[in-house]
């Protein structure tokens, strides 16, 4: 211990002392000092964190994300046969918007659509010793062909055991009955299971590796399984300016995550047709209606021709009607083509007044008129804008709302612009019967039979007009229909990540560094905030201001007195060293008497006592202890000493003197003591009795030191009774023992100034580790300066095995 020595008086060393309820500033050099003298608690707290680091890595099931990137065209291009074919451009004429193609992407029908082709409700694990691992259908021994489960299935286990090229067997809990069933299973048969449903299996031919013991199949319900991948699932417009979509998917599998987002992307794709083609089949639905129309009119027309020449055997036109009709083509055909043009519009006009019915319309027959072609367009795009929107949205989304109001705009438009149309064909058919009127007239000077032939040879050919025009629309249709192909190009497939994305092998590892350094670090500051019992000098410090005059290190020895003539081991350093502390302090002649006493028992003011009067009998100075501690005397024991004769009796016995209770201690001629006597029922009123100052008025005169041994000051008053014959109090606090608020006793007996010259002796520093610069060792290290091995005395050698044991002590 290193000699701490250097008092000059008590007041100096008192007023040195900040106020115990100052704060302190944080002490970086001490919390570094606990640090290192803690560095086995770091160093199983990195072992610690570092296995639970690697048992994560371990065990964890690791999960890999598969990308994929999607190309949408802003203008989905239609694919024609032939440049002449009119209005086919509009068949495909839906603009797609990005955002609302990717809103498609995430819908729960397109995620359910994937769960029921790939059968993703039924999920095959091989079962470990720590964690199960799924294995994909295909990498597994048994396959499952077709499966049709309950839709309230609850999460279900069916355990499958051995395994074999005919068959396994399965094994899972009746739900109601709660008793376990056990099944044989052959392979290519269609089973049925309680509150399951149907299985189908086969054996996996291309499985070429060694059958694991067991397996076991995870069931859950539809909804379920959809509501987990869409979870796994991510789908988001990463930039403004290009038209892509990226999705990625989670998942402990890659293969199966890659046929995930392959199936996902098919059935968006499939969708995507579906709605084009719906253009396509809306306008092949009117054509085929118009068609069985027109053609039963063409049909009733010629059986009208074909009855009227039988009847009249009339074989042919005579050659004025032959002449007539050929003079009248062209009008002919012009009038034709309007009478067709005003059937249509007059369909079209029929379909949009339907109030109840929003269905794609006919833009390939529409009249040839660029603005009605564009807000035939419009109409169509904003329909199928409006049925992807439902998917996702309610009707009273205020979208939903805008498009349903932008579609009767549209529709009423339509129709405003079809009247028109109408009406311009309409003067048009009869500006073209006025251009007619001629041959008209030339028509009447025909016979009756031929005028009516003629007649009716006019009706057939505006008919066979008609229904060649829509027998040609509905080819191009057909046509443009074979040729829709998707908006959408995969420039990205699905592929899994090289490295799974948990878990993180350097955040795992890293974040177990950091936890292993954090743990011990906030156990030194909780250790240190939580402490109730004195750890460290600072404790003492910081709760008084009475000084610190000595500080004695834990006893090895199970001998009480062990400081001799010869002793050089560190502990006599440590009393040698608080005998030279009392020196400054007992600086006057008349200063002898010194009073020990603690605020409990079990402190050490018996061992401190006699050690101490031992060290100053050494120097040659006479030494008399004395056994106050009336109630539980040990002095007397640890010399050997018979305790029948003592204080009490001298106090109780008049004709007893003060040199027949005084006694030769044995270890040293300079040491005596004074036993307790007989434990008295008043241990106070004996202390005040007036002999008592008797006793030290003639102890005063024969020896040169009394130390004197008292019992606890923080539950008797006798070490106060006595405080009036000492000359210096030490009081003695435990290391590790004693309790911080109960240094405010000894603060209180230096602001009432009870008791003369008050100093703290700290008892039992058990020191472990490096060596701090202020500390009392355990957690702190003990930092004055001696160490192990620096003393011949000292029984515990430098050694690895002594430190070790140390350590761990």
């Amino acid at each position: 211990m290193r000699n701490s020595g250097n008092v000059t008086s008590y007041n100096t060393a008192s007023n040195s002392h900040s106020h115990p309820n100052e704060e302190k500033d944080f002490d970086l050099n001490k919390l570094f000092s606990r640090i290192i003298s803690n560095w086995w608690v770091f160093a199983i707290s990195l072992l610690v964190c570092g296995t639970a680091g690697f048992l994560a890595m371990r065990y964890s099931t690791p999960k890999f994300r598969v990308n994929a990137k999607l190309l949408i065209n802003d203008q989905a291009q239609s694919k024609t046969l032939g440049t002449d074919l009119p209005d086919l451009s509009t068949l495909m004429g839906v603009k797609s918007d990005v955002d609302n193609e990717a809103e498609v992407l995430k819908t729960r029908i397109m995620m359910e659509k994937v769960v029921k082709k790939l059968q993703l409700n039924v999920s095959l694990y091989r079962k470990g010793i720590i964690r199960d691992v799924e294995v994909y259908q295909r990498d597994a021994p048994i396959l499952i062909v077709q499966s049709t489960l309950n839709d309230s299935l609850a999460p279900t286990r069916v355990l499958i055991s051995n395994i074999s090229r005919s068959g396994f067997s399965i094994s899972y809990v009746e739900p109601k009955s709660l008793q376990e069933v056990v099944r044989k299973i052959n392979y290519n048969s269609k089973i049925f299971i309680n509150h399951i449903g149907n299985i189908e299996f086969e054996f996996n031919k291309s499985f070429t590796d060694e059958l694991a013991s067991e397996y076991y199949l995870d069931l859950r319900s539809i909804d379920e399984q959809v509501a987990n991948y869409m979870a796994a699932t991510t789908i988001g417009v990463t930039s403004t300016n290009i038209s892509t979509i990226d999705l990625s998917f989670i998942h402990p599998l890659p293969k199966k995550g890659e046929d995930v987002l392959t199936v996902l992307i098919d059935e968006y794709v499939k969708q995507t047709i579906v709605e084009k083609n719906k253009i396509a089949d809306s306008t092949i639905s009117f054509i085929e209606n118009r068609l069985i129309l027109v053609a039963r009119e063409l049909s009733n027309v010629e059986g009208s021709i074909q009855n009227f020449k039988q009847f009249n055997k009339l074989a042919d036109l005579s050659e004025q009607s032959r002449g007539l009709i050929d003079r009248s083509g062209d009008l002919i055909k012009k009038l034709a083509d309007i009478e067709t043009k005003i059937s249509v519009v007059n369909s079209l006009e029929e379909d949009l007044r339907k109030e109840s019915k929003q269905s794609i319309i006919s833009t390939s027959v529409f009249p040839e008129d660029p603005l009605l072609a564009d807000l035939g367009e419009s109409y169509n795009s904003t329909l199928l804008e409006l049925e992807k929107l439902k998917l996702t949205s309610t009707k009273e989304n205020p979208f939903v709302k805008n498009l349903q109001q932008k579609l009767e705009d549209l529709r009423s438009a339509i129709l405003k612009n079809l009247l028109s149309n109408k009406k311009s064909l309409l003067i048009a058919r009869t500006d073209l019967k006025k251009s007619t009127g001629g041959i008209e007239n030339e028509i009447k000077q025909v016979p009756a039979q031929e005028r009516t032939y003629l007649d009716l040879t006019r009706q057939q050919q505006i008919k066979q007009t008609l229904y060649v025009y829509l027998l040609q629309k509905r080819e191009e249709t057909a046509i443009s229909k074979t040729s829709n192909i998707s908006n959408s190009l995969t420039i990205d497939p699905p592929k899994s990540e090289f490295e799974p994305i948990s878990p993180k092998k350097a955040l795992i590892y890293g974040l177990s560094f950091i936890l292993a350094i954090i743990f011990p670090i906030v156990r030194i500051i909780l250790v240190d905030i939580l402490n109730k019992r004195i750890y460290s000098k600072d404790d003492i410090t910081n709760h008084t201001e009475v000084p610190v005059v000595g500080e004695i290190s834990h006893n090895n020895s199970k001998d009480p007195l062990i400081i001799m003539k010869d002793s050089r081991s560190s502990i006599a350093e440590q009393f040698r060293a608080l005998r030279t502390n009392i020196h400054f302090y007992l600086s006057k002649d008349d200063a002898k008497v010194i009073l020990f006493t603690s605020s409990m028992p079990g402190e050490g003011k018996s061992f401190l006592s006699v050690n101490f009067a031992n060290v100053m009998a050494i120097s040659g100075k006479k030494v008399v202890i004395m056994e106050m501690d009336l109630r539980k005397p040990k002095v007397s024991s640890q010399f050997g000493i018979d305790n029948k004769n003592g204080f009490s009796n001298y106090i109780i016995t008049k004709n007893t003197q003060p040199k027949d209770i005084i006694v030769s201690c044995g270890t040293n001629s300079n040491l005596y003591l004074i036993p307790s006597g007989p434990i008295p029922p008043n241990p106070a009123e004996l202390i005040l009795h007036e002999k008592t100052d008797l006793l030290f008025q003639e102890l005063r005169k024969e020896f040169d030191y009394i130390i004197i041994d008292s019992p606890p000051l923080g539950l008797v008053t006798d070490a106060q009774l006595l405080s009036r014959y000492t000359d210096m109090t030490l009081y003695v606090v435990r290391h590790k023992y004693t309790l911080k608020a109960q240094l405010s006793i000894p603060q209180n007996i230096l602001n009432s100034k009870k008791m003369k010259r008050i100093g703290i002796v700290v008892n039992d520093i058990e020191v472990k580790g490096r060596a701090s610069y202020n500390g009392y060792g355990g957690e702190y290290g003990y930092g004055y300066g001696y160490g192990y091995g620096y003393y011949s005395d000292d029984k515990e050698k430098i050694t690895f095995k002594n430190r070790v044991k140390k350590i761990f002590s």
